[in-house]
């Protein structure tokens, strides 16, 4: 599970929780914060020692600072310290965490290293690649989300069509859907023919 943070000056933040099942974690992260809120309203008492406590102490203290009623989003539930502190140590215990870490960088793209604690195994390089992977899909991701024919940039071969477009968007759209599919359907059959040699 990943979570980047860019802050208002261009610095950022990459956390990653290594867990053997994707779904769990992410439940069980859920689970967290709920649990954490009903402890700050004295429903529930948990482990001093995380997630996986068997001995019965409990840590009532840790979340009193957490407000009994309201809307929040994680950033404000757990803007102050000690209540961060305590949340991410129990979602570090979570059962099946393998290990944890993060990486920050600044707006220069300077890497400083970073560890969570009990997270002394975790080089920060496999963080940098998967940045490096994420702006690479983030490129192609704006790429695929330009539009093949602008119906806003007049002119060209193709006005004709832009102005039926723009007049008639939704038939415009299913004759355009018509002629891709259309134009796969022949492509397919010239590749079949060209493979089986027909």
């Amino acid at each position: 599970m990943r979570v980047d943070v860019t802050g208002s000056s261009g610095a950022r933040v990459s956390a990653v929780q290594a867990h053997e099942s994707f779904r769990r974690v992410v439940g069980q992260s859920c689970a967290e914060f709920a649990l954490s809120l009903l402890a700050a309203r004295g429903l529930l008492l948990l482990p001093a020692d995380g997630a996986n406590s068997d001995d019965g102490e409990e840590d009532g203290a840790r979340w009193q600072d957490l407000p009994a009623s309201g809307v929040f989003t994680p950033e404000e539930l757990y803007a102050e310290g000690a209540a961060r502190g305590a949340i991410l140590e129990r979602l570090l215990a979570v059962p099946g965490t393998i290990n944890a870490g993060y990486a920050r960088y600044d707006a220069a793209d300077v890497m400083r290293e970073g560890e969570l604690a009990g997270d002394s195994d975790v080089p920060a390089s496999p963080l940098a690649a998967l940045s490096k992977l994420t702006d690479q899909l983030k490129g192609l991701n704006e790429l695929l989300d330009k539009p093949i024919l602008d119906t806003g940039v007049r002119g060209g071969p193709l006005e004709p069509f832009k102005r039926f477009a723009r007049l008639e968007p939704e038939t415009a759209s299913a004759v355009a859907s018509a002629v891709a599919i259309g134009f796969f359907a022949v492509l397919g059959r010239l590749l079949l023919a060209v493979i089986t040699g027909a």
